[in-house]
């Protein structure tokens, strides 16, 4: 697993630092840096800085400038910390420990953990959030409305009788075939003995193969929209309360009846909204892979970033246009 490259630490020592016991004069770019005793050749720091803004300024450019942006806009707060810290955690028990880390991070011109954390790790936090913002900002009224009427519903309770298919992976087409057929005799079985009156919960005791929940008779508790399986919740918010559904309701699990016992009222939108507001927010950053990329790009614009170098320029409106249009 590889960390984030950031050259930016790297390169500010390059420039202070490297040129070793004295210092050339660099106002016009033309001061030695590297002298060859050898040779008539020497590295001017204008070379230096030509050659390390081709290889790596519109990537330290674009670092830059999102630091100073982001870090405006956003304050470094608990959330961002704990995030932060968090993947620190994490790279830790990837690299074998704290010190296996800090070597990794020197290798790539980070001074320490936390030089990796200001840098790389609040900064990727710091897009994220921008990136919320961006999609917040863009949604439409009737977006709100529509994921509303169709997705938002009352809290539901209900109890279920499940029966698995018992089936392994690797079995045939002709086994699984047989065990859901098996499945099925089982369940409408189940059906009979309701239909002739014996008590759900009752029956869901003896039956059902959901072993969390089957001695409490099938009690599943309170859930809302996006917490079951899209067949289980359509099944259940079809149903009136006290009802059963007539035909099982399949899904990854098995074969289900589910007795409605009870539905609150749908939330007004005004107390949902937000959460609303969030649930599309997810929903459109997972379907488009380059919101972020779109986020910052034109919030760079809000702010009127304007590249003076040419070069730096033309690089950066090309990186543009691959994150923006690329595959």
């Amino acid at each position: 697993m590889k960390l984030l490259r950031n050259m930016s630490f790297l390169l500010i020592l390059l420039l202070l630092v490297g040129c070793g016991k004295s210092d050339p004069k660099l106002k016009d770019g033309s001061g030695i840096v590297v002298e060859f005793k050898n040779s008539k050749y020497n590295i001017s720091a204008d070379e230096l800085y030509e050659k390390m803004k081709e290889e790596y300024g519109t990537n330290l450019m674009i670092e830059m400038i999102d630091n100073e942006l982001l870090n405006d806009i956003y304050k470094t707060d608990d959330a961002a910390n704990e995030y932060a810290d968090s993947q620190i955690e994490m790279y830790k028990q990837v690299y074998g420990g704290e010190q296996a880390l800090l070597t990794e991070l020197q290798n790539y011109g980070y001074a320490s953990i936390e030089d990796f954390k200001e840098k790389s790790l609040l900064l990727n936090y710091k897009r994220g959030l921008a990136a919320d913002d961006y999609v917040r900002e863009n949604l439409t009224e009737d977006e709100i409305k529509e994921y509303y009427e169709k997705n938002v519903i009352g809290d539901i309770t209900a109890s279920h009788i499940l029966v698995k298919v018992d089936v392994d992976s690797s079995a045939t087409d002709d086994e699984k075939k047989k065990a859901d057929e098996e499945a099925l005799k089982k369940i409408n079985e189940i059906y009979e003995k309701l239909e002739k009156g014996e008590d759900f919960h009752d029956l869901a005791k003896m039956y059902s193969d959901d072993t969390a929940n089957a001695g409490d008779g099938g009690h599943l508790g309170t859930f809302t929209y996006g917490e079951m399986e899209s067949s289980f919740e359509k099944a259940a918010l079809e149903l009136k309360v006290g009802e059963y559904n007539k035909e099982p309701v399949k899904t990854s699990y098995g074969y289900h009846i589910i007795l409605k016992e009870d539905e609150k009222t749908k939330p007004e939108l005004k107390v949902v909204r937000e959460y609303i507001i969030g649930k599309l927010i997810t929903a459109k950053k997972s379907a488009d892979s380059k919101i972020q990329n779109k986020a910052l790009v034109e919030l760079r614009k809000k702010y009127g970033i304007d590249v003076k170098d040419s070069s730096l320029n033309s690089r950066y409106e090309n990186a543009v246009n691959n994150w923006l249009y690329g595959e």
